[in-house]
């Protein structure tokens, strides 16, 4: 099963997983985080490392604004996840072996 994360400024993705949830029941492959006011984009992308992993799987992180901080934050994470997982997250390309 896909693994979902939702990042938004506020506390808008506690509440949209919040009226899924009242929909279809407890998802246990959903978590959200909210960007608060008291926080930078380090301690944003320190919680989505910390959330993301918690799951089995990396997760599909979803945000509220494209190019805001919860974006960026999660690209961050991408990037750096890549890095450290490069066989994951890459497509390499054959090299002339002659």
């Amino acid at each position: 099963m896909d693994n979902f994360l939702i990042v938004s400024h506020g506390e808008y993705a506690k509440a949209t997983l919040a009226s899924c949830e009242m929909i279809a029941g407890k998802l246990s492959n959903v978590k959200a985080i909210a960007f608060k006011q008291t926080m930078n984009q380090d301690d944003l992308l320190d919680e989505i490392a910390q959330t993301a992993e918690s799951f089995e799987q990396v997760p599909t992180i979803i945000v509220d604004i494209a190019g805001g901080t919860p974006a960026n934050a999660a690209l961050r994470y991408y990037c750096g996840y890549c890095w450290r997982h490069s066989s994951e997250c890459c497509i390499t390309l054959p090299t002339d072996s002659s």
